[in-house]
């Protein structure tokens, strides 16, 4: 699968998805570290990417059709990066099989 991780996530989430085999780009080594959900979103689009975020507002955006790549959206609230990484990495078979089906919106809790 083909990741793009957005800035409020560690770069040590794309370290651990590559080394399990995964391609995956940080959002600060592809574009600013300022740019607008519009540009993330259509550089994933671009690219075939799944977008990781935090971010309620790709969320919206999928509910009004509107998101033309997939989400994995993290709902962990406020925890360690290590944590974070840890529980993504755990979950991720699970993970993937809601994205290789076909959801538009992955939620890990």
């Amino acid at each position: 699968m083909n990741f793009l991780i957005d800035a409020q996530l560690p770069p040590a989430l794309a370290v651990q998805l590559c080394a399990a085999g995964h391609d995956a780009v940080h959002v600060i080594a592809v574009l600013p570290g300022n740019a607008p959900d519009i540009a993330l979103l259509n550089h994933a689009a671009a690219h075939g990417q799944v977008i990781i975020s935090k971010d309620a507002d790709f969320v919206m955006l999928a509910r009004q059709a509107r998101l033309p790549v997939q989400l994995l959206w993290v709902r962990l609230g406020n925890c360690g990066n290590r944590l974070l990484v840890d529980r993504l990495m755990a979950t991720l078979p699970s993970l993937l099989n809601g994205l290789e089906g076909g959801a538009a919106v992955v939620e890990l809790r």
